[in-house]
């Protein structure tokens, strides 16, 4: 008997045990599943694709591993908060079952296709945790998001954690790769090789890819990566992840070793992430820095990257501060506006506790608009009253930027403190 005889007999096994649960009225779904070839699925070759539509073929992926060296396709965004609430899809609490674990680690090819799986969940004392446990050799994980995920590792027991990959692993010519991913938002706890995108990474390329989240754990912890072993190439990634660790910890990596360490273009954010390097890096791989929160915005801090088809400036619907996203993102974009020749407006006082006062010409038909530091806009933008009076009473104590613009030009951009 060969292979297609085979696989077709087994979808047709698939195909009876849904009509007998659907039958018996289960409460388990199965609808669009890509086994079911009747339906078109994709096939899981490179040129076509199994096609992932809903969390009910995530969680038949994740629980059918002679599929883990196949070809995948999101073809949607997937709300995944049932892995946390629903019985058909949090295996008894632990939440979801990452992709390739233990013997049978993850081969193939994932595209998120610019989609996103959001509210994952996943709650284990096992050594491997991530939306995928184990990828292994010439994988590939790309064009994916993850948004507000809760990941929480044992104390003492999980080891490799990640809210996309837990480890992993490649050599020589084949190295895995993790190419234009982000995670933002939520949490991702555990004990050793703790990491924004990838827990444990052991000959793996990585370019393109930023991590917003809040990561945490014993040591070697860090904002994109925990541990780097050996053989990584990082490259155009960035962390404004906020890093708590015990010892071992860093903005990007927690911990690199010697051999095979490759670390370029790649940035942190230096006011959020709550630790002061990028991480136990070999000198001579570590070609990273560190911008604070408003630099962000900047193209030219990213000298190398492609804000033409990569990447652009903006914020998105779960991080309210503008950097860097990926062009698969649904995003506002930063505006970049015009600077017109200065003028002699003056604000005064520059420290207050209260109100200021604007000074000077062309302050009529103008408009004011007060920003923090990260760029958010704390007073929006309205035109300049007749008393020239701001009351910033109800700011919090800090710096912040005072714009006077008209027509799309800025005619001022002052600071001034909040006492």
């Amino acid at each position: 008997m060969n292979y297609n005889q085979t696989f077709r007999i087994y979808t047709k096994r698939v195909f009876s045990i849904l009509i007998l649960s659907i039958s018996l009225q289960t409460t388990a779904t199965f609808a669009g599943n890509f086994a079911d070839q009747s339906n078109n699925y994709g096939n899981g070759t490179e040129g076509d694709p199994y096609q992932i539509a809903d969390l009910a073929d995530l969680h038949y992926l994740s629980k059918n591993h002679s599929f883990w060296k196949e070809h995948f396709i999101l073809t949607a965004d997937i709300d995944a908060a049932e892995t946390e609430t629903n019985p058909d899809y949090n295996n008894g609490g632990s939440g979801f079952s990452p992709i390739g674990i233990g013997n049978n680690p993850f081969y193939g090819t994932f595209n998120g296709n610019g989609h996103i799986i959001s509210n994952l969940y996943i709650k284990s004392d096992d050594d491997i945790l991530g939306l995928f446990g184990e990828v292994y050799l010439k994988s590939t994980i790309e064009n994916l998001g993850i948004v507000n995920p809760k990941i929480i590792g044992g104390e003492y027991k999980s080891n490799s954690v990640g809210a996309l990959i837990g480890f992993a692993y490649g050599y020589n010519e084949r190295v895995a790769t993790v190419r234009n991913c982000f995670v933002t938002g939520g949490s991702i706890t555990g004990d050793e090789n703790i990491g924004g995108v990838v827990g444990h990474a052991r000959g793996v390329n990585i370019s393109n890819c930023y991590s917003s989240t809040n990561v945490s754990g014993t040591r070697y912890i860090g904002g994109v990566v925990g541990m780097a072993s050996l053989d990584l190439t990082m490259s155009n990634c960035y962390s404004s992840s906020q890093v708590t660790a015990y010892q071992y910890s860093g903005a990007l990596i927690g911990v690199a070793g010697s051999y095979g360490m490759d670390v370029s273009d790649c940035f942190w954010d230096s006011e959020t992430s709550g630790v002061s390097t990028a991480g136990a890096i070999p000198r001579n791989a570590d070609k990273s820095k560190d911008i604070n929160t408003s630099g962000f915005v900047r193209k030219s801090n990213f000298p190398t990257w492609d804000f033409e088809n990569i990447w652009k400036i903006g914020k998105n619907a779960w991080d309210d501060t503008f950097r860097p996203r990926l062009n698969y993102e649904s995003i506002t974009e930063y505006t970049y506006v015009k600077t017109k020749k200065a003028t002699d407006i003056r604000i005064y006082p520059t420290s207050t506790k209260d109100y200021f006062w604007l000074e000077g010409k062309d302050l009529i038909g103008s408009y004011i608009s007060i920003y923090d530091l990260s760029g958010i806009p704390v007073f929006k933008s309205s035109e300049i009253n007749s008393e020239y009076q701001y009351n910033i009473s109800s700011l919090n104590k800090g710096i912040y930027i005072v714009v006077i613009s008209r027509n799309n030009y800025i005619l001022s951009s002052q600071k001034i403190i909040k006492k």
